[in-house]
């Protein structure tokens, strides 16, 4: 769980200050671990059992203070889950709620590597479709290759009707509608 929530525990269950409470979480010793990648907001961290460390406790523990927390990267996980777990690299940002750059956010580039690294995504090939990121399985549902490729299919066949949509009726310009 989340530091602030276990600070808050404490403090309530042996009567002493948040300030102290966060001290003593600050030092914590095994068995209890924080989690290497900073991916909460506010300096928080994400502690953990040695012994549940990749359980689906740990990982349903870590989604829920991701969303409860508001963190970009839970916010990119929802993303991911709600377009069935795949998206080619080039939506990412999109789905991701990040910016490519804008001042004191983060970029989506760096959401992904730190999503990569903490394990919670993946980057792959996939075919003619190109760089993809997926959701890591062991974790999450994904929808499979084939489902992906239709889904891709079926919404540049509708971006494309509301392309010709906007043009016919003049809510454009002709040649400039992306």
């Amino acid at each position: 769980m989340r530091s602030s929530r276990i600070a808050a525990e404490i403090s309530k269950n042996f009567g002493i200050t948040n300030d102290t409470a966060k001290k003593r979480i600050s030092r914590v010793k095994p068995p209890v671990y924080k989690f290497p990648i900073q991916l909460l907001p506010k300096g928080e961290t994400f502690l953990y059992l040695e012994k549940d460390r990749n359980s689906d406790r740990f990982w349903e523990g870590m989604i829920r203070d991701l969303r409860e927390a508001g963190s970009i990267y839970g916010i990119a996980i929802d993303g991911l889950l709600s377009r069935g777990g795949v998206v080619q690299i080039s939506s990412f940002g999109v789905i991701s709620g990040s910016p490519e750059v804008q001042k004191n956010q983060i970029p989506f580039l760096r959401v992904l590597e730190n999503l990569i690294e903490a394990s919670l995504v993946k980057k792959s090939e996939i075919g003619e479709l190109g760089e993809c990121i997926s959701l890591n399985q062991n974790i999450f549902p994904v929808m499979s290759i084939p489902e992906f490729r239709a889904q891709i299919v079926a919404e540049n066949l509708i971006l494309d009707a509301f392309r010709e949509w906007v043009r016919n009726l003049g809510f454009a310009s002709f040649n400039l509608v992306e």
